[in-house]
Formats: structure tokens, sequence, C-alpha cells
């Protein structure tokens, strides 16, 4: 870091240790790019920072726009509820309050599912979870973000074959959404991608 000589550094709240020594460096802020805050006030403070503060308006107008106009593409219910299940390997996770949840819940208007909304209302991000223990948290959509490696794709595989799965009302009404992994952030360029990704595997 010292030999890149920078004028600022934007530090990251989860390594506190850190701090110190990098203030030695130069002006170091730390505003929680972790999730502390959510996207449009932790851009809103970089936007301050930097002197961007018309081009952060201007971009979160037209984010704005679209998650309107992507709303009315969906034709929603009010009351649909929704979940997004993770696997990573051989692990499996049902997200809160973190990543995709961000959108189906902050901007598109879903409904956290039963268990879910507990995750959310608790400002949890997520919980390693089972397969017996699934439909305790299933929504009326099922978002499922996998990635391509071979560890991923078995246990992927293992999951949508059993009988548990298959019993999911969600999954017996085609209501089950493929997603790639690479989407379970919360950045800007991840929000306005996804929109466009929602409403292609939605409304093919």
């Amino acid at each position: 870091m010292l030999e890149l000589q920078p004028d600022l550094i934007i530090f990251d709240d989860w390594d506190e240790e850190g701090l110190a020594a990098l203030s030695k460096i130069a002006p170091t802020v730390v505003f929680g790019l972790d999730g502390t805050f959510q996207t449009k006030e932790r851009v809103s403070h970089l936007a301050d920072l930097l002197g961007k503060t018309k081009e952060y308006d201007e971009w979160f107008a037209k984010y704005e726009e679209k998650v309107a106009a992507t709303k009315t593409k969906l034709n929603m219910k009010d009351d649909d509820t929704a979940t997004s299940l993770l696997i990573l390997g051989q692990d499996m996770y049902i997200m809160g309050n973190k990543g995709l949840n961000t959108t189906l819940f902050g901007q598109l208007g879903f409904t956290p599912a039963k268990g879910v909304d507990k995750l959310v209302s608790g400002n949890e991000r997520f919980i390693d979870v089972s397969d017996e223990v699934l439909p305790d948290y299933m929504g009326d959509y099922v978002f499922l973000l996998t990635d391509s490696s071979d560890e991923t794709t078995a246990r992927q595989a293992t999951l949508t074959g059993s009988g548990l799965w298959k019993s999911i009302p969600a999954v017996k009404e085609n209501h089950v959404y493929t997603l790639d992994s690479k989407f379970n952030y919360d950045d800007p360029m991840t929000l306005d991608r996804l929109l466009d990704e929602i409403v292609s595997i939605m409304n093919p």
C-alpha cells in the first residue's frame, strides 16, 4: 500500500487492527463497505468523498426508473413471497438481508418468506441449512444461486433430484429460478444488471 502512494484510502470495516497502519500512509476513511450500510447510503458517502454527488443523483434516478419499469414487467402480486437459496460447494445457505435479497425485497417488492422474514428483521446476512428444513423457508418464488464448479453442480443435482425438493410448492408451480451466484451482491453494477437478469429468467 505504501508503494502505491495513495491520496486517500477507503477502508472496509472488517479489519480494525489494520486501520492505524493505513492511516499513517494517507487519510483513511471507514464506512462499512462490508454491508454495515445499504448500497445507496454507501455510494452517497463515496460520492461526497470524491466530489461526484451529481453523478450519484443521476445514476440512482435512472436506476429507480428502471426498478419501476421492472416491477411493471414482472406484474407481481403484493403478497408474493420469495426466498433466495445459495449453494456453494457442499454448503447451502438461506440468504437474509444481504446480496440478492436487497433487490428482491428492497426494490422489487417481494415479501420475505416465512422464516426468511426473521433473518431480515434480525439483520442476519444468511444462515446455513440442511435439506430437511428447507420447507420452513420456501416462498412462492425461489431464487437458486449457484456456480459452475463440479462440487456445487453435484450438490445442486442431489438437492433438485430429491423427493423433498420436488414436494415444495414453488417447485411444483415452476417458480424456481436459477441465477449465477455472481449476482448475490448489492454493488451498483450488479444491482443494475440484476434487474435485466430477473426479467429474462421470469419472463423468458
